[in-house]
């Protein structure tokens, strides 16, 4: 759904020409009759403020949006455009969004709708305990706590033929162990009350994980409407993950997408490096350079994923 809003936000600032602010968008997107029958919500303006922020933040220099002022946006291709006023150019410099995001609430479940279920369930499990209201939106310090809840995570695998995308975890410096760090096959992260929309019947775990897609690895935005539309995510399985020490227990919802071959993925976020395709083969040699979820995938789940995931490509 970011997709969605940001070509709308990109078709009405190209047509007006100036700075705007995300309300005068919202307000002139349906004055032309731009906005799509499936973007909808009391307060559209917050939701598209908050995909250009993020947008900005994910490519703060070459990027398609600015920022001209607190809380207004414009096309970066109009800076350069000489019958564009000088008001109209000034850059202005915020803090990045993506933080303030972080404080929205928190997918979860309901503890008292998981304890009778298995570690490991099928999507359409998953979407039984949705059905009988076994969700609910927790604050983070809620979450951490544990405090009846435990929080939905998005965790998407990427396919190549008989290859799976690996990536090394976490931020590095110029001095920092690379091999220290942990390797992963999916991407992924917490999924939001603000991910969830009418046309996405996975609480907005989806439209997450196309989002982990496109800041994670690169995937552009004509690939990633193509995945939201076409049901290019496709949820196998959900797993409970018991806590490390001190921590809280999560679940995930483990998706596939089938690499198209015009996509190399690139590293886009910090926290990916040292992208690698490898063969279940090859990654079985050793387990223990991966995070705890992609072992247990790897090691004791991955028949299951291999079937589910020809049977949802048949």
């Amino acid at each position: 759904m970011a997709d969605a809003y940001l070509n709308l936000a990109e078709r009405i600032l190209r047509e007006e020409r100036r700075p705007l602010r995300p309300r005068e968008m919202i307000e002139l997107g349906y004055k032309a009759a731009y906005i799509p029958w499936h973007l909808h919500g009391p307060r559209q303006d917050k939701t598209l403020h908050a995909r250009l922020s993020e947008d900005i933040s994910r490519s703060p220099d070459n990027g398609t949006f600015v920022r001209t002022g607190a809380g207004e946006f414009f096309l970066r291709q109009f800076l350069a455009e000489p019958d564009i006023a000088a008001a109209y150019k000034r850059v202005y410099l915020a803090p990045p969004r993506r933080k303030e995001l972080r404080r929205d609430w928190v997918l979860c479940l309901k503890q008292s709708a998981i304890d009778s279920a298995r570690s490991v369930i099928s999507a359409s499990e998953f979407q039984q305990l949705v059905a009988t209201n076994g969700f609910e939106y927790a604050s983070h310090s809620r979450v951490g706590s544990g405090d009846g809840v435990v929080a939905v995570r998005s965790f998407v695998m990427v396919f190549r033929e008989n290859e799976i995308l690996t990536y090394r975890v976490g931020k590095f410096t110029a001095g920092s162990d690379m091999l220290r760090r942990p390797r992963s096959i999916g991407v992924g992260g917490n999924v939001y009350a603000g991910d969830s929309d009418l046309f996405d019947r996975w609480l907005g775990a989806v439209s997450n994980g196309i989002q982990e897609l496109c800041y994670g690895i690169g995937l552009s935005r004509r690939l990633a409407e193509e995945a939201r539309y076409t049901g290019g995510i496709r949820p196998i399985l959900g797993v409970l993950s018991q806590p490390a020490e001190g921590g809280a227990k999560s679940f995930s919802l483990v998706m596939i997408y089938e690499c198209p071959d015009e996509f190399a993925p690139s590293a886009g976020a910090l926290s990916v490096n040292d992208l690698r395709w490898a063969t279940p083969t090859q990654m079985s040699n050793d387990l223990s350079d991966f995070d705890p979820l992609s072992e247990q995938l790897l090691s004791e789940l991955w028949p299951d994923i291999s079937r589910l995931r020809h049977v949802a490509s048949a």
